[in-house]
């Protein structure tokens, strides 16, 4: 299990079934590659603090590359009315360009925390993740944060809960804050976690866990408009849907 897999169960069951159970190949995006770019240089910049745009030209071209491999002809990924190529190459160095202003204003890596893996059971299962930074902000405070390079804004904090429950149960760290770093702003959304404990995080996920074993897997039917596997969809009389009952 993973934050975002479980975002994909209760965004769409069907979904979550037809891209985690049966496997169905989900369309690639634009975004996808675009955003990858970004949390790479970023990484790399806070590992190496290289010239920012020759890091970009090099990550850029990396990431097209290794997808156009995997994925084809980027004219039929999809993409966002406006945001093709030409929007993420000049995007995607002005948010790398972002992240150094951000962290030329004193915020400092917290000991080696860049891009951290954990793997915590919840019963029989495990819950997987990566976290994008912990830091050390200019009052000396510990800040757990997460890099968004999507337009839409973060509603909901369960996914910093999720770290939070992570550093502190696999490292002992308890963060002062926790946020969402928005590149397109450059803007730190800080949000309350003391609701969201370890044990209203470990709920969530057990139930997560009981639902898709029990093969509970609901379709949203406000949901198909964004989906990248509709043409598996008996729901939708998807055209290379197969109907499993």
């Amino acid at each position: 299990m993973s934050y975002s897999s479980l975002t994909t169960y209760l965004d769409c069951g069907w979904r979550y079934y037809l891209t985690k159970v049966e496997n169905r190949e989900e369309k690639h995006s634009l975004w996808l590659t675009a955003g990858t770019a970004v949390h790479i240089a970023t990484e790399q910049w806070d590992k190496h603090g290289t010239d920012p745009e020759h890091l970009w030209n090099f990550e850029w071209r990396n990431a097209m590359e290794e997808d156009i491999a995997i994925h084809g002809d980027p004219s039929t990924w999809e993409s966002k009315a406006k945001e093709d190529e030409t929007f993420w190459f000049e995007e995607g160095l002005a948010m790398l360009e972002r992240w150094v202003e951000f962290r030329n204003k004193g915020w400092k890596i917290y000991k080696d925390f860049i891009e951290k893996t954990y793997e915590l059971p919840v019963g029989n299962s495990t819950v997987k993740m990566a976290i994008d930074r912990v830091m050390v902000d200019p009052d000396g405070k510990t800040v757990l944060l997460d890099i968004k390079t999507g337009a839409a804004s973060q509603k909901h904090p369960l996914q910093l809960a999720v770290y939070a429950w992570a550093l502190k149960k696999q490292e002992g760290l308890t963060v002062d804050k926790a946020g969402f770093w928005d590149a397109r702003t450059g803007i730190l959304s800080l949000w309350d976690l003391d609701y969201l404990h370890a044990e209203r995080v470990e709920e969530v996920f057990s139930m997560f866990d009981i639902a898709r074993n029990s093969g509970v897997f609901l379709p949203n039917f406000s949901a198909c408009g964004r989906c990248s596997v509709v043409r598996y969809c008996k729901w939708l009389n998807g055209k290379d849907a197969v109907d499993n009952g």
